[in-house]
């Protein structure tokens, strides 16, 4: 009991190292996966690649860019989706959320409608997009938000546990589906994403 009243008054700083001596590099039109338990790195790693957390030391490059130092021009060629953290607006379908990325990035109306019913259609969320996002199983909500990182044509894709939600079967399948659209289809370099193992 001394102990906690103590550390209300006076704290330790503890360092974690959460990425330790990490070092690879990903050629075009490749899809790696990021494969640890909890607490191994993954996440963290994903957001310094993204430009959401700074390293510590080393250094990253993406597409030519440093993604914390020159973050704002980097963003525009990327595409990210956070098991844990949400794009799509609650109250609203997802459909008024796809249209309002779109008009942030500027996608011509083309490209957008095109990507856009080849990604519903092949996720077979025809019906599910109209609905307000709040109604919507967690599984339907993160293929929406697949949609939504997939929309103005990044050149790199993040995925941190994109699977959250969604059945085994379904998520085999759904990479399937990853592979085929971003690769093939929309022409995006590469996706790097990462995968809890419980091992």
């Amino acid at each position: 009991m001394a102990e906690t009243i103590k550390s209300l008054f006076h704290r330790e700083k503890v360092s974690v190292k959460a990425v330790r001596d990490v070092s690879f590099a990903i050629g075009e039109g490749e899809i790696v996966g990021l494969l640890g338990e909890n607490g191994a790195g993954k996440s963290t790693t994903i957001k310094m690649l993204s430009g959401m957390l700074f390293p510590t030391s080393g250094a990253i490059k993406v597409l030519g860019f440093e993604p914390f130092r020159q973050r704002s021009k980097y963003v525009r060629h990327i595409g990210a989706v956070f098991g844990q953290k949400s794009q799509l607006i609650w109250d609203i379908p997802p459909l008024d959320s796809f249209a309002i990325n779109r008009a942030i990035y500027a996608v011509p109306d083309r490209d957008y409608k095109e990507r856009l019913d080849r990604m519903v259609t092949m996720l077979g969320l025809d019906e599910v997009v109209q609905k307000p996002t709040r109604v919507l199983s967690l599984g339907e909500r993160m293929k929406c938000e697949f949609i939504m990182a997939m929309l103005h044509g990044p050149k790199v894709v993040f995925l941190d546990e994109p699977t959250i939600g969604v059945d085994l079967i379904a998520s085999l399948s759904r990479f399937g589906e990853i592979q085929d659209i971003t690769i093939k289809e929309i022409g995006i370099e590469a996706v790097i994403k990462s995968i809890y193992t419980n091992a």
